[in-house]
């Protein structure tokens, strides 16, 4: 057998959002011949990283920060400062990111977790020290080398979020059922007083008189409350899971993300939970991706300038963006959206199935060279 790499591995990891449980347990299967992970939060590790080389894993992870007016230098991984950085520097590690990205866009508001001219500095720094840059998305790519030095530019290389080999890499046969699944950040916009006339109830009526059934797969407490229950057939959830929905203020407090926390990781297999639809409609990267991963024809939702061309990039074809992304403020426009690519996935399913295993073998032709590419420089 041969020796493992053992690597400081800066990711999520468990947490109350089920898309960085997802990619923090994808990174593993990719990796699991190769590499001996050491686990590091992203949040709430200091960052000493023992060994000699840091991967900086999938996800969002070079964004700004989540409180921009308490903490404006802060980084989402909230200690990768100049501190750390000398430390890093002083000991020779081999840096590099593996399917990273950034969620703050160009034009970034005081909500879109925007940088500071020392967050910029930072992650200038950073990719001046790594060794590769394999990032998700060509948007992620051009936004964090906008700052970067020139002679580190050809270190950046496209990656593809590793959460669109599910089947491969846990041993999952895709599935299919009259089920489309649906996800939307939906805890504070879906109210007792507006649920009755909400858009998505009309996108449910209409996908039912098609016999498909509407099932809701929040990814994080911010997703569901218990009025989302009205608006679709089912959930994945358990009794249990739904109680704690069902709690009062279900999604504000860090007790609500804790228990989340432990529903994640209480599935037998949590991408086998994104298996088995005929379609699905998600605003979140995570309600996209782990579908594609099971040739289900998916529209990414999401109104993120970084994020939102990733659907057409990754699979080649406009079906898979959203004429309207989601935003409470143009609901009705979404849903019709949805209706109209509803409607279209309906028709050309076999041909849109076989064109995203089509993307997907291309996808794990360049994630073979990455990673073959990261494990010979690692040693």
């Amino acid at each position: 057998m041969t020796k493992k790499t053992a690597v400081d591995l800066l990711v999520y990891g468990p947490c109350s959002n089920a898309g960085d449980v997802l990619i923090h347990q994808t990174f593993n299967a990719l990796f699991k011949d190769s590499l001996d992970t050491q686990y590091r939060h992203i949040r709430a590790d200091k960052l000493g990283c023992p060994t000699d080389k840091v991967v900086i894993g999938p996800g969002g992870l070079l964004s700004g920060a989540y409180r921009a007016e308490t903490a404006p230098d802060e980084l989402v991984i909230r200690h990768l400062n100049a501190k750390t950085l000398d430390a890093w520097q002083k000991a020779g590690k081999k840096i590099f990111c593996f399917g990273t990205g950034t969620n703050t866009p160009f034009d970034a508001h005081k909500n879109a977790k925007p940088f500071s001219s020392v967050s910029e500095q930072n992650i200038a720094r950073m990719a001046h020290l790594a060794t590769r840059l394999y990032l998700r998305g060509s948007r992620d790519i051009l936004r964090l080398s906008s700052f970067c030095a020139s002679e580190d530019t050809d270190k950046f290389v496209f990656q593809p979020c590793p959460s669109v080999f599910l089947d491969r890499l846990f041993g999952i046969k895709p599935e299919t059922s009259d089920r489309i699944a649906i996800n939307f950040p939906l805890n504070t916009a879906l109210t007792k007083e507006n649920v009755a006339n909400h858009p998505l109830k009309r996108f449910k009526q209409y996908a039912n008189a098609q016999g498909l059934k509407v099932y809701f797969l929040d990814n994080h407490p911010m997703d569901i409350n218990p009025y989302v229950l009205e608006l679709c057939d089912g959930t994945t959830h358990d009794e249990k899971a739904l109680k704690i929905v069902a709690t009062e203020g279900f999604g504000a407090s860090s007790e609500h993300n804790k228990k989340f926390q432990d529903v994640w990781m209480g599935y037998e297999s949590l991408p086998a939970r994104f298996n088995g639809y005929r379609f699905a409609f998600g605003a979140r990267l995570h309600s996209f991706l782990p579908f594609m991963a099971f040739n289900t024809p998916t529209v990414f939702l999401s109104p993120n300038e970084i994020r939102r061309p990733m659907g057409i990039e990754y699979f080649q074809h406009a079906a898979f963006g959203a004429a309207v992304p989601w935003s409470n403020a143009q609901g009705q426009q979404t849903v019709d959206g949805m209706i109209d690519r509803l409607n279209y996935f309906m028709a050309h399913e076999d041909r849109l199935r076989a064109h995203i295993q089509e993307q997907r073998e291309r996808l794990w032709a360049i994630t073979q060279v990455n990673k073959a590419d990261m494990l010979e420089r690692l040693s």
